[in-house]
């Protein structure tokens, strides 16, 4: 969790996926471990598109570099849930927001260190 002392994930990194995806709650299925110390995710498939509109940094479950969503015929609406089947595969992506003040987007801890590697 976050907090002041040890911003160790921002909920964001988690999941749900609600902006472009609502109602979906869908979570990310990279989650692997927790401990009292740290939660471990995997973000081997962790990607940055400056192109994207909207989520710039994702975890590209199908590896083909952009965000991939297709459009929900029950609600209009994008969803990266490839298959409709109501639940996020790893071969599917994941969208990361970012918190923002405007003009700066600030991502967790984790995230930054796995994008510099």
């Amino acid at each position: 969790m976050e907090s002041p002392v040890l911003s160790q994930i921002a909920t964001v990194d988690l999941g749900p996926i609600r902006k472009d995806c609502s109602p979906n709650n869908f979570v990310n299925p990279r989650y692997e471990a927790y401990n009292p110390m740290f939660l471990e995710v995997n973000f081997d498939d962790l990607e940055y598109n400056e192109n994207e509109t909207i989520y710039k940094i994702f975890h590209d479950g199908n590896r083909d570099g952009k965000y991939t969503t297709i459009i929900d015929p029950a609600t209009d609406l994008p969803t990266p849930d490839l298959n409709l089947n109501g639940v996020l595969e790893m071969d599917e992506d994941f969208p990361l927001s970012a918190y923002t003040d405007g003009v700066k987007n600030v991502y967790s801890r984790p995230v930054t260190h796995a994008l510099e590697k």
